[in-house]
């Protein structure tokens, strides 16, 4: 799990290339990149039997890619 802004990053471009290698490209063209917010809650149980829903926020780095070969001549 990424914390950083960095790490998010990595792991977005690390998951377009992973797509990209299963068309058979070797490289990738960033078009477009962004932060995506999700947003739900979590239900916290309570000792009375009760329960109290808590916001539940996280934020990941969002992106689209072309897969490109370059040929190595």
């Amino acid at each position: 799990m990424a914390v950083t802004d960095q790490g998010k990053a990595d792991k977005m471009i690390a998951r377009l290339k992973e797509k990209a290698a299963k068309l058979g490209a070797n490289g990738i063209l960033l078009t477009a990149t962004g932060n995506k917010q999700e947003s739900g809650a979590v239900f916290v149980p309570m000792a009375t039997g009760d329960g109290m829903p808590l916001p539940a926020n996280s934020e990941h780095k969002s992106g689209d890619g072309l897969a490109i070969f370059v040929s190595q001549e």
